[in-house]
């Protein structure tokens, strides 16, 4: 329930503030006055589109806020608690818009996305205007409203039996589509019996590498030592060189340095000849097979060969492996995998089957109490030979079923019965939105219900029996109307009445709750135009007799 709502620099509305209380609200007002501009004012606040137009000129923002009492149990209130909004009192909800594009909005003066706001909002507040009536018309909305009030566990079912028996259908279509034809199996087993003959591993082609890398080694060691061991063993070797140098140098008695440096280089030449002998014996130790390293080299050979063909990599040609493999396996298995899967998908649909149906005849029993309702909703709208029927036909499986749903009426005897979007007439289409509202808006748990002009092209007696059934909805619920008929104002519990100034070449809206003195007065203008001594009695016998 809406306590009050505030609107600031919101289109032509300076600053206005409006205390509500549970019943039925009227506004009034002459024509151009901006009633509407409530009503677009509480979309802006339901999450409606923002524009910098709604901003009044001369101003940066605009702003709305409204302080809503959540009912205890309602839907909004286990959405409220579930989003950790405190609503044990009131539940303040605002939304500023500036040129700049900012949008900010609040609930219980904490920022939060505009969705929250929306979603809350919609648990709510439910606005209908005189163009709402395209929802009736419109054949996909049919079977939504017909599930209103059904208990959403056997939906849930049909839903997830859906998907299930979906998946096993995309399933079983992907494994035929996969199967080869015989002209790419011949070719997959080739490349198959290629890959296997050389037996590629992880495990083999890093110890390739690491043995090349081996003997590699060896080759280059043994050249180098047998280099080293050609310098010493060479008649103008090493060694021979130093034995030479050491017999020079020890003959030399008259110098006691130089014969010293004679005897050091006896221990240089053993030195070398140690040496010598050393790497002579690592030589012949050492071994290195041809025969053994062309083999390793061709098998890395060979793998490069068959990554390029296969992806580049080791690991793409192990993985084309495993694939070829398996979809060779699958066509040499097919039949029994066929079977399989299209014995899953045949379980699945009568799995999902059996839910729809169930659902169909919850849906059947649903859609006779509906008619029943509306059919008395119209009764008491003056439609008494008007007959509301909702048509079933089977659809192909969906999320929601097998049903497609139609509302189809008559609006006079003998007349046949027809699709609601080809028969209703725009005034037929009004109360019937009503009747419709009456019914489902229990069953949604909306607290808050406002008609924007739903009375358009109605007078005499219909418009008064649409005042009386939106006042006999507002017993359970708040229901605001915007009208410009004196039958719908006057049933009113509350009646506020909106006008248009200009002061200063600037056009300001007002909008005032009115005394029962000024509520006649507004009623004998609304429907004569004037204030006569006969139209206020009018009116004050019009006021009088809704309210006895």
């Amino acid at each position: 329930m809406i306590i009050s709502l505030y609107v600031e620099n919101f289109v032509l509305i300076d600053s206005i503030s409006l205390d509500f209380k549970q019943g039925f609200n009227v506004f009034t007002g002459e024509t151009g006055a901006g009633k509407s501009l409530l009503v677009d004012a509480i979309s802006l606040l339901c999450g409606a589109k923002a524009s910098s137009s709604l901003i009044k000129t001369n101003h940066e923002s605009a702003k709305v806020e409204g302080v809503l009492l959540i009912k205890s149990g309602s839907f909004s209130e286990s959405y409220a608690q579930e989003m950790g909004i405190d609503c044990s009192d009131v539940v303040v909800c605002s939304r500023e818009i500036s040129k700049d594009g900012r949008n900010v909005c609040r609930i219980n003066g904490k920022i939060v996305p505009l969705s929250l706001l929306k979603d809350l909002m919609a648990f709510e507040i439910d606005i209908h205007s005189q163009h709402d009536t395209t929802y009736l018309l419109n054949e996909k909305q049919h079977l939504h409203l017909v599930d209103q009030g059904i208990d959403g566990s056997i939906k849930d079912d049909v839903r997830k039996a859906y998907q299930h028996y979906k998946h096993a259908k995309e399933q079983l279509e992907a494994f035929q589509k996969s199967v080869l034809s015989e002209k790419d199996l011949d070719f997959a087993r080739f490349q198959l019996a290629e890959i296997e003959t050389f037996n590629p591993s992880i495990e083999d082609y890093e110890a390739c590498e690491q043995d090349i890398k081996r003997m590699s080694a060896y080759e280059k060691l043994v050249s180098k030592t047998s280099q080293v061991i050609d310098l010493f063993d060479q008649d103008q070797g090493v060694l021979s060189m130093l034995y030479q140098s050491m017999k020079l140098l020890q003959s030399c008695h008259e110098d006691d340095v130089i014969l010293q440096a004679g005897h050091s280089m006896n221990e240089v030449v053993a030195l070398s000849e140690d040496i010598r002998t050393t790497l002579y014996h690592r030589l012949n130790s050492m071994s290195f097979d041809q025969d053994v390293f062309d083999d390793l080299n061709h098998r890395v050979l060979g793998y490069e060969k068959l990554k390029r063909k296969h992806g580049g990599s080791l690991e793409s040609l192990l993985r084309i492996k495993e694939e070829l493999s398996h979809q060779i396996l699958m066509v040499d298995d097919h039949e029994f995998h066929a079977i399989k899967l299209a014995k899953e998908v045949e379980q699945a649909y009568k799995l999902f089957e059996s839910k729809a149906y169930e659902l169909s005849t919850l849906r059947k029993q649903r859609a006779n109490q509906l008619e029943l309702g509306i059919n008395q909703q119209l009764s008491d709208l003056s439609l008494p030979h008007a007959e509301f029927k909702i048509f079933f036909s089977e659809e192909k499986p969906s999320s929601l079923g097998i049903d497609k749903v139609v509302f189809h009426i008559k609006t006079n005897p003998g007349s046949p019965m027809g699709p609601l979007s080809k028969i209703a007439s725009g005034g037929e289409l009004s109360r019937l939105m009503l009747g419709l509202k009456t019914v489902f808006t229990p069953l949604a748990d909306i607290q808050v219900l406002i008609f924007d002009e739903i009375d358009v092209g109605i007078s005499g007696p219909i418009a008064k029996q649409i005042g009386l059934k939106m006042r006999q909805l507002s017993q359970t619920i708040q229901v605001f109307s915007i009208t410009h008929l004196a039958m719908v104002a006057a049933v009113g519990d509350r009646h506020f009445r909106v006008s248009k100034h200009v002061q200063n070449d600037v056009t300001h809206v007002d909008v005032l709750e009115l005394s029962f003195k000024e509520r006649i007065e507004e009623l004998a203008l609304i429907a004569s135009g004037s204030l006569s001594e006969r139209s206020i009695q009018a009116a004050k016998e019009l006021l009088e007799s809704v309210h006895e």
